[in-house]
């Protein structure tokens, strides 16, 4: 009898699982890491897209209920949570698209020393740094999904300070802030900029204490986020607003299972 070693994994929505489907006999999928926070429990957030890269769930970031159909989320202080990841794929202008659903209390004043960050990488140099996060009182307007390099930021207009789960998207198609699209619950946002303006050039560079996090920025302390965080996910290329739209829907739980001999995709 053969032994074989096989690994499985979750696939939670349609084009995802599409997605993987083509890369079972094509080029590898553009889903390059995926934090799903299904484990409910524990210290370990695992990769979904890229089991070598799992998250450290750090400074007593709680387990809580995701949005409807989601499963579990991790919920954050404001002082010490966050996920800690080796994340470093992206570097220079290449495109990109994070998106997570995010959940942020309610509240009628922001602090301009509170960043609120969802994912961060990169060195806190002009260009270099790339963080998507909710705006302060410093950034145009509080409460609205941003996307901050040093030197310059793009926010969107929808105030998310409602304590309500929000589906958000930040796509980059090129190598300035012009070519930033910002997604809240699959809409694009009416655009704002600060700082350098649209010119702002992208420019990512990660050192080894710049790589990604969730719910914080490695270049600075004050950039962890009060709230909940749930399905984060980051592809190598810019997602169309279709695209992005497909990710908030729940679907079956697909079971993949992978060996030497045989793959398989089983609901």
């Amino acid at each position: 009898v053969r032994s074989r070693r096989q690994r499985q994994m979750c696939i939670r929505d349609s084009f995802s699982a599409a997605l993987l489907l083509a890369s079972i006999t094509a080029s590898p999928a553009a889903l390059i890491s995926h934090w799903n926070f299904d484990e409910a429990t524990g210290t370990t957030a695992a990769n979904a897209a890229n089991p070598a890269l799992p998250g450290t769930v750090a400074g007593g970031a709680l387990w809580v209920a995701g949005p409807t159909g989601f499963g579990s989320a991790l919920s954050f202080d404001g002082v010490d949570d966050q996920v800690n990841t080796s994340f470093a794929t992206f570097t220079g202008s290449v495109a990109r698209t994070v998106t997570a659903w995010v959940k942020y209390p309610t509240q009628a004043s922001a602090s301009p020393n509170e960043f609120d960050a969802i994912f961060s990488f990169g060195n806190n140099t002009t260009s270099n740094r790339w963080t998507m996060r909710i705006s302060d009182t410093g950034a145009i307007t509080p409460f609205q999904l941003r996307l901050e390099v040093a030197g310059g930021g793009v926010n969107g207009a929808t105030l998310l300070n409602d304590d309500r789960w929000h589906h958000v998207a930040v796509v980059q198609s090129g190598n300035t802030l012009a070519s930033i699209s910002l997604y809240v619950d699959g809409v694009a946002e009416t655009l704002s900029y600060n700082g350098g303006g649209a010119a702002t050039a992208i420019n990512t560079v990660i050192g080894a204490t710049t790589q990604g996090r969730i719910g914080a920025s490695g270049h600075a302390a004050n950039y962890n986020i009060l709230g909940s965080i749930d399905d984060v996910r980051v592809y190598n290329e810019a997602l169309s607003a279709s695209q992005i739209q497909q990710l908030m829907v729940p679907v079956p739980c697909l079971l993949y299972t992978s060996d030497a001999a045989d793959d398989s995709l089983r609901v």
